[in-house]
Parts: structure tokens; sequence; C-alpha cells
């Protein structure tokens, strides 16, 4: 049994649940609206809402209308150090990549279950598949989270899945091959494969930073081309220079 603590603070669940719920949604929500999708009543949110649009992490249309997220935590995850130093050492060779190959390219680093993209660059006046920054990846199901994978010892990795409720939903046989997959991804190093979320789509996905610590990500690009496409090799040529790149300005021998 963990020895640690289990500390409540109300007040402050009460308004993680709020952002946490607001930065999800497409379009404002009123103040009935979160009160009822969070089981709370509308009087138990009102102060707390009014806390947080005084300090701009969220903002309303009108007096009559809803709330919505504003870019407030978007701005305070790039205040952080390894977020900074990630979009420091990547941002240009990914400009560089995106204009070369002509396709979108982006950054991958691991959030929970899924991956978090950090950073996406897109090539000028290409037609090409985005991803979007700050989007989440189931990681069980993305060429970049099966890259992260690999990177685990396999004790890890294994403990790791057993935790993941996609995962276990899977037949025997499907996880007895993604465990393959993810054992000769150790050799490789890198992933060239098919995606699992888009059909048509293949994916590349090579590590980037040392695996353990707050470099780790994965470059990755979606990009609509034959298995058998001479520019998947390419790609995949130009990919490997660019992650070359972001060790050597991380500091990293590459």
């Amino acid at each position: 049994m963990s020895s640690r603590p289990n500390y409540h603070a109300p007040a402050l669940e009460k308004g993680l649940d709020i952002l946490e719920y607001l930065a999800g949604q497409r379009v404002a929500r009123t103040q009935q609206e979160i009160a009822k999708t969070l089981n709370r009543s509308t009087n138990e949110i009102y102060r707390m809402l009014m806390c947080l649009l005084a300090r701009g992490y969220i903002s309303r249309e009108d007096e009559a209308g809803g709330f919505r997220a504003t870019l407030k935590l978007f701005q305070l995850g790039h205040l952080t150090d390894t977020v900074t130093r990630l979009r420091a050492a990547a941002i240009g060779p990914m400009e560089d990549l995106a204009d070369k190959i002509g396709q979108a390219c982006h950054l991958s680093v691991r959030h929970g279950a899924s991956i978090l993209n950090l950073i996406e660059r897109m090539p000028p006046q290409h037609i090409c598949i985005a991803v979007g920054e700050g989007s989440l990846q189931p990681l069980t199901r993305t060429s970049s989270g099966k890259v992260f994978l690999s990177r685990m010892s396999p004790a890890d990795a294994e403990l790791y899945l057993a935790a993941d409720s996609l995962f276990s939903t899977l037949p025997e046989n499907r996880r007895a091959a993604f465990f393959l997959e993810i054992q000769t991804l150790r050799t490789h190093g890198h992933l060239v494969a098919p995606s699992e979320l888009t059909p048509h789509v293949q994916d590349i996905a090579v590590p980037v930073g040392a695996p353990g610590t707050d470099t780790s990500a994965v470059l990755a690009i979606a990009q609509i081309l034959a298995p058998d496409s001479p520019a998947l090799a390419a790609n995949l040529k130009a990919t490997l220079q660019t992650v070359a790149q972001i060790n050597r300005n991380l500091g990293l021998v590459s």
C-alpha cells in the first residue's frame, strides 16, 4: 500500500475541472452547461468562473453568453524549461524539413497514456496532412506512440501496456503482434508504417533526444503515399538528418 497521503483541495479541483472541460470544447459553454456537465450547481461554480475570468484563464462572449478557455494555459506551458528547450532546438530544423519535402512534420512528447503534439510545421504552398499543435492521440494507436514504447525497457513497456485500457481490449494475437513490433523497433530505432488512424497514409516516426529524459520526443510525418513510393525513402532520409540536427541543438551526440 502506498504511504503517500491522499490530499484534497476542493476549490482547486473545482477550478481545474472547469478549465479541463472548457479546454476541450470548440464552442463557448454557458454556466448552466458547465454545471450540468461537472455535476455541480450553478451557484457552486459561479465564484470559480468569476475568479478564472478575472485571472484571464477563461473569457466570456458577453454578459449573457458562454465561457471559453483562453490561451493563457498555452502561454504558461511555453514557459516551462522542457518545452522552451525543445522548441528552440527543433523549430528551425523542422521548418527546413517541411520546406524540403513539402509535407507537414510534428514533434510529439508523451503525456500519460497519450502523445501530445508539441510543435507542428507546415510547408508553404503545399496540400498536406496536419495533426494540429496541442492535439492528443492514443499512445498505442500511433506510430509516434510505438516509438516511445520502444524506448522503454521491455519490462517497463509490458507494465505500461498491462495498465492501458485500450490495449487490454485487443485480442491476444493482436497484443502479441504489437509486442513483436515494439521489439523490432528497438533494433531499427525508427518506424515507417501505414497509419492505424488514417487510411492511405504512411507514417514516418523517428526518436529525438535521450530516452528517459525531458528531451525525449518523436519527430513524425504523416503523408499520403503508396507504401513503395520512392518519396518515402527520401523523406525518411531527410527526417533522420533533421533529427540529427535537433539532437546537436540539444547538445546531444547524434
